[in-house]
Formats: C-alpha cells, sequence, structure tokens
C-alpha cells in the first residue's frame, strides 16, 4: 500500500512471528514502518552448506554434510531435546551480554537474538485458542476471529478438515496436507474407528497436525521434499520462517529494516516515542523519534525493555509457562520405519479435556520415528546390531510431546538488575512450582492410558518434564486487563498503564498461555492491536 512521504514514523521492535504480523498489519493501513532488530543470522559456513544443500536432491548429500546439519548434542543427554537450527544454537540467547540472564538451573527461558525469532526453530504448528482457554482474558476468541483468518491467509497452511474443528476452527481453506508417515495414519484410522470413550464428559479429539508448511512447490517457494531432517531445520524453506517475510517486505519496500540494533529504553514524548539503542558492532549509542512504538522483541526481552524503560529494578514480574512433557506411546502392530524418507514434524495432534482434571485442554503432538528418537536410542539411523535388538521397539514406537494450561504449569519471575556500567542489566530468573503441575500430568497420563487400548496403542507411563521455560511458550508478565490497575498490566492495545503510544504485542502480553500452540493466537493479537491502534 503506498505511503505519504510526509506521514509520520511507525517503529516496530523485533521480526519474529508477532513482530511480522504487526509490521503486515500496520503496512496495509498505509502506516510508514520501520522494524528495529538485533538481527542475528546462522553464521557464513553453515549458512553456504545449507543454500549448497538446498540446491540438491536430499539423497545426493554427503554423510560429513548430513552430520554437520544434524549437530546436536542434547539429543543424547537426558531430558527434553533442544532443537538447533542446522546444527547451530545462535537463536538462544542464554549467555549473550546483549541481554544477559541469570537464571537458576531449573528455569530454561531464554530470549532470542536472531532474526526471524524463534521460528527459526519451530516445527509450524497452528492451532487457535479455545474459548475455555481464554477464561482469563479481557475478550473471548471471537474477537481474535478477523486476525486468525489474515494471519492464516498469509501463511502456507498444511491441515485438513477434520474431528478437530468441531473445538478449533480452521479459519481458511487449508493447503495440500503434508503426506503422513503410514504409521500415523493407522493411529488415525485406529482412533477413528475405535474413539476413546467420552466417560464422565472427557472429551478427546485427533485430527492431522496443522503446520506452517508447504506440501507441494507454490509460488513462494519449495514443497516438502521428505528429506527427513526437519527437527534440524529446513534447508528447502518448506517450513515456514518469518525472516522470510521481513525479507520479501524489505525487497518490495514495504518496509525498512534495521538490523543490529538493540533497544535499551523507551522514553513517551509529547508527539511520540523515542527509542534508545545501542549498536555493538559500531560501540556507538543512538536515539530517534517515532510517533508510535510496537514492542515486539520477544517475551523476555520486552520485559527487559519495558523495566529498564520505567526505572523498575528489582522489581519482580511472574512469567507464566505451558509446562511441557514428553510420553511415549507403543502400537500393537508394527510398521516399517519409512525415516528417513518422511516428513518428521508432528503427524497428528491429539487435544485432551478431562473436566475431573482441569477445565483446559492438554495438548499432545504426536510424532514417529525421525533422527531425534533413534539419538536418544544411540542410533545415527536404521542398521546394525543394535537396531536390531531395538527394531521390535522402535517399529511401534511414537512420541507425544505435551503441554499444560499455564494455570496448572510451573512458571517463573523476573526482575531486572541494574548494572554497574552503561551496559544492559541482567534478568534474573527464579523458578515458581505450581504444586499442581506433577499430579496434573501424572493424572492425565494414566488417564489417556486407560482410554487409549480401543485403538490399540498403549501410553506407558514414563514421563519426561521439560525444565521451565524450555518449549519456549512463555509469556504474560504484562497481561492484557479490561482495567489496568498494577504496573505491569497493559490495556486492550498492549499499552502498559499510564503509557500511551507504546504498545506490546508479543507473548507478554497474553493473560494466559494455552496449552495448545501459542504462536497463531499470538500473532493474531498482534495483527488485532497493529489493526486497531490510533495512528
Amino acid at each position: 500500500m503506498r505511503t505519504l512521504a510526509n506521514e509520520p514514523q511507525v517503529a516496530v521492535v523485533g521480526s519474529g512471528p508477532s513482530g511480522i504480523a504487526c509490521a503486515k498489519a500496520l503496512v496495509r493501513r498505509g502506516v510508514r514502518v520501520v522494524l528495529l532488530d538485533v538481527g542475528d543470522q546462522l553464521d557464513a559456513r553453515r549458512q553456504s552448506l545449507v543454500d549448497r544443500l538446498g540446491a540438491q536432491d536430499h539423497k545426493q548429500w554427503s554423510a560429513p554434510d548430513r552430520q554437520t546439519l544434524t549437530e546436536n548434542p542434547t539429543v543424547f543427554g537426558r531430558g527434553v531435546p533442544k532443537k538447533l537450527v542446522f546444527g547451530s544454537d545462535y537463536i538462544y540467547a542464554r549467555n549473550d551480554q546483549r541481554a544477559p540472564i541469570v537464571a537458576e538451573p531449573s528455569v530454561a527461558a531464554v530470549p532470542t537474538l536472531a532474526c526471524g525469532g524463534f521460528s527459526m526453530a519451530w516445527g509450524g504448528a497452528m492451532l487457535p485458542t479455545a474459548e475455555c482457554d481464554m477464561v482469563d482474558w479481557p475478550f473471548g476468541r471471537a474477537r481474535l476471529e478477523p486476525a486468525y483468518r489474515q494471519v492464516l491467509a498469509d501463511l502456507p497452511f498444511s491441515a485438513v478438515h477434520d474431528g478437530l474443528e468441531s473445538e478449533f476452527p480452521l479459519y481458511r481453506e487449508p493447503d495440500r496436507a503434508i503426506r503422513l508417515p503410514r504409521q500415523a495414519a493407522a493411529f488415525a484410522a485406529d482412533f477413528a474407528h475405535h474413539p476413546p470413550s467420552g466417560s464422565g464428559g472427557d472429551t478427546i479429539l485427533c485430527g492431522q497436525s496443522r503446520l506452517a508448511l508447504r506440501a507441494a512447490d507454490a509460488a513462494m517457494g519449495q514443497g516438502c521434499r521428505y528429506c527427513g531432517l526437519c527437527l534440524n531445520g529446513c534447508v528447502y524453506h518448506s517450513i515456514h520462517t518469518f525472516d522470510r517475510d521481513l525479507r520479501r517486505m524489505v525487497a518490495d519496500g514495504s518496509i525498512e529494516y534495521r538490523p543490529g540494533v538493540v533497544v535499551r529504553h523507551l522514553v513517551e514524548e509529547a508527539t511520540g516515542v523515542r527509542v534508545h539503542w545501542l549498536s555493538p558492532a559500531t560501540h556507538t549509542a543512538g536515539s530517534e523519534s517515532f510517533a508510535r512504538l510496537f514492542l515486539a522483541a520477544g517475551a523476555l526481552n520486552s520485559a527487559r525493555i519495558l523495566l529498564e524503560s520505567m526505572g523498575r529494578y528489582d522489581t519482580p514480574v511472574t512469567f507464566l509457562d505451558s509446562q511441557k512433557f514428553i510420553v511415549p506411546l507403543v502400537r500393537w502392530q508394527s510398521s516399517p520405519i519409512e525415516w528417513p524418507d518422511v516428513n518428521t514434524l508432528p503427524s497428528l495432534f491429539l487435544e485432551a479435556r478431562l473436566p475431573s482434571i482441569s477445565p483446559h485442554w492438554v495438548h499432545m503432538q504426536v510424532s514417529t520415528m525421525n533422527n531425534f528418537v533413534l539419538g536418544r536410542f544411540g542410533l545415527q539411523e536404521p542398521g546394525g546390531t543394535r537396531w536390531q535388538w531395538l527394531r521390535f521397539g522402535l517399529e511401534r514406537l511414537m512420541i507425544a510431546w505435551c503441554g499444560l494450561h499455564s494455570s496448572l504449569s510451573n512458571g517463573f519471575v523476573a526482575s531486572l538488575r541494574k548494572a554497574d556500567d552503561d551496559g544492559p542489566g541482567a534478568m534474573i530468573l527464579t523458578q515458581v512450582r505450581n504444586p499442581a503441575t506433577e499430579p496434573t500430568i501424572h493424572r492425565t497420563v494414566r488417564r489417556m492410558m486407560a482410554k487409549s487400548l480401543r485403538g490399540r496403542t498403549l501410553v506407558l507411563p514414563m514421563v519426561t518434564i521439560s525444565d521451565i521455560g524450555g518449549g519456549n511458550h512463555f509469556g504474560g508478565a504484562f497481561p492484557m486487563r479490561e482495567t489496568p490497575g498494577m504496573f505491569n498490566h497493559t490495556d486492550l492495545l498492549g499499552r502498559p498503564s499510564g503509557w500511551e503510544r507504546v504498545h506490546l504485542v508479543d507473548g507478554a502480553v497474553l493473560p494466559s498461555i494455552p496449552a495448545t500452540t501459542v504462536a497463531l493466537p499470538m500473532m493474531a493479537n498482534a495483527y488485532r492491536i497493529a489493526t486497531d491502534a490510533p495512528i
């Protein structure tokens, strides 16, 4: 959309899902957008490898290239593996002096300074938030529905019409869906023929996963090549990442992009917002005024910026988390291992609402064999003596990556420590244990064990619980309220109490964190705020 040369500029801070959704809404309003970002990139050596392999058929890749692409020491340890990007952990800024973090060992929450944010390592899972999971929001799902439609219209969308729609609308006609592994297709068929009993008001839904993924070649890029390495990043860019949107918007002149900028604090002026930043590459500081600012730096970084701007040092704010845990599933009937010639993103979504345990949905993303599972058993690929010993179990094994609503999850408290020099102060993260979390997880697993047998699948009581914040589904430190009453409350347009021209639009404003996927509601809310904010 054309803009007027004399129209005041509006700033967006951050290039992750929320920042890009916000920028798109502003551009559609004809607003001149400047996007400020740290914008870290994959290192040149790995990027060169990605570019080269992306131009080849995956069957032509050499063993050393595959090994470099899939490097991930967390796969072979205990606990929940951490997703890396083509073998790099550059998106995680735990020990980065540009955004220092001091966290207790049980708190795994970290900020990101990457161009594209955490979307550079996500799985593209997309579900709207159910009405029952928004009871503490100042509005219901209907308020987000126009934004859901607009956000999804801009993305590739692998999905199908199925039983999930009874509680989780699609909001657009899906693109071609990804081809399911045979084991996942058999699981879904068994579920359809022998659905779990709904006794006690329980509701359990099963459907194909909904993913921001191209299953076939399209004008915007290549479709999935079924190379089996989805959990390491996609060299074909079939899994959507938001750096791609950013590049397109810069190329067509929709926005001005300024990377290498670490926003430190904000000052509201009579007619705008002055942004103060550092440029670590040039060791310089700077500032500029904008008519309005939309803060989408990620929940931790946005909280840091606001606490610094308010002078609220050593003042705790509470972050909510959707507690993640992993449960193995074993099928009665074996399926030949198709890996690596499959897509290894989650194949199915299981949604369980068990009123006697919780009023909220428990979300389960079900995956078949992948290199993370093989690595946990000390295998690089199928074959060899060890594989023969393990084959009976591995040909029946599926993995469910699960989440709880934040009201039943552990969380953490963050406070900003003032730096001794002119550098950024550290965010101090301390766990907040919820006594309901582990009992809820184990009760849910036992209930699913009892209900799964008719579907020829056994849920095993072997639960691995992630560290707090380990799933990157945390936020809520500056929640939206109908009537903000505390310094860290925001209004329906994400404005902190007492502020007029600063809008917080990322996960930090969500009043609660659903167990279901967080990216889509977070983007829809950012789009809504940017659409409704006075400009």
